[in-house]
């Protein structure tokens, strides 16, 4: 049974070969293909990205209808961990769109690729160095997004997940919670998956109107499960979204007011 690699510590060993800090100003596919994989962008149906593995080589394809660079370049780096984390599990990953805006409820080698890809791309001490003396906002996610150039949704993430902000995310689609993330300093920690969005919540008011708008909210409005809930019941939580109309969904940022 092959060893398990850590994604993180694979994509700063990558770093560490190139000797640089991050990719700023390379070519990622040039990157890609001096660690052997060749990479070329076809049409696609049913896959945004895809590796395959023929013996020792390996060939990623990288849907050309993207149309945003930043996307596909996160497809590229993606693609670029099964190489790196999965030669020899299987012969093909074929990873669809849902295998990058279900980013926590994918299969573990779908996880561990895009923990890979944003570690690449995002590296962690760079990136928490570009959120430092910032306020949380969309443009944040936006000037981030750009200068990493990578897409909104793993921007958003890694904001949440490595930056200084007490905040917590919540991606929903058609109104059902697909997936929740948080900082280690947001103190509540549970969030139905599954559940439709809460009645009042900004997201739901996107779903019926389709405008965007910040809401203050109850705690327990989306924390209605949540176990440490009660210490928090006067508290109140601002809901910020960046909607993804594309997918028919949103992204919610939850922070204590």
């Amino acid at each position: 049974m092959m060893q398990r690699r850590d994604p993180r510590s694979a994509a700063r060993k990558i770093l560490t070969k190139l000797n640089v800090s991050d990719l700023t100003g390379l070519s990622l596919k040039d990157v890609v293909q001096n660690f052997g994989p060749y990479v070329k962008e076809d049409p696609m149906v049913g896959a945004q990205g895809r590796i395959l593995f023929i013996g020792s080589l390996a060939l990623i394809t990288i849907n050309s209808n993207i149309q945003h660079y930043g996307q596909s370049r996160f497809v590229l780096a993606h693609e670029f961990g099964h190489a790196e984390l999965h030669a020899g599990i299987k012969p093909l990953f074929n990873c669809d769109e849902d295998s990058f805006k279900l980013w926590l409820k994918k299969g573990e080698q779908e996880q561990e690729a895009n923990e890979f890809a944003a570690e690449l791309l995002m590296p962690s001490k760079i990136f928490s160095g570009a959120c430092a003396n910032q306020e949380f906002s969309l443009d944040l996610i936006a000037h981030l997004a750009d200068r990493f150039q990578t897409s909104q949704t793993a921007t958003a993430l890694r904001i949440v997940e490595q930056g200084p902000f007490p905040i917590a995310i919540v991606y929903s689609e058609n109104k059902k919670v697909k997936w929740f993330a948080k900082n280690r300093s947001f103190p509540l920690g549970h969030v139905v998956i599954g559940a439709e969005t809460p009645p009042e919540s900004a997201s739901r008011h996107w779903f019926n109107t389709g405008i965007s708008k910040q809401k203050i909210l109850d705690s327990w409005t989306w924390f209605f499960h949540d176990y440490n809930q009660q210490n928090f019941s006067r508290q109140r939580i601002r809901e910020i979204i960046l909607p993804l109309p594309r997918y028919s969904g949103v992204l919610s940022f939850l922070r204590l007011e």
